[in-house]
């Protein structure tokens, strides 16, 4: 039963792992033609010409109080911000009841 959480946990943050280094990837800009007076080149360059970023939510992550909870809260916090978010961490909320 652990191994099985341990592996679900494991695929887990490799797939976002791999969305969020995917979505990094930078697009390599088009170079000017080289006809283009650099006047062209200069206002083709501006912000006002880029495309309108959007505003990523602000993304809350808790964790339990034991280590490996607060580890892998840690790890999807820097994930999520290496992606563009805004986190709020809240570790060592508690500890589960022994059942």
């Amino acid at each position: 039963m652990r191994n099985s959480r341990l592996l679900v946990i494991a695929a887990t943050v490799v797939m976002i792992m791999a969305a969020c280094s995917a979505a990094a990837t930078p697009v390599p800009a088009t170079p000017a033609p080289a006809t283009a007076s650099p006047s062209a080149a200069a206002s083709s360059a501006t912000p006002s010409s880029a495309a309108p970023s959007v505003a990523l939510p602000s993304v809350k992550i808790g964790s339990d109080n034991f280590y490996e909870s607060k580890l892998m809260a840690e790890i999807y916090s820097q994930i999520l911000e290496h992606a563009g978010y805004t986190v709020d961490r809240h570790f060592g909320l508690g500890s589960r009841p022994a059942r």
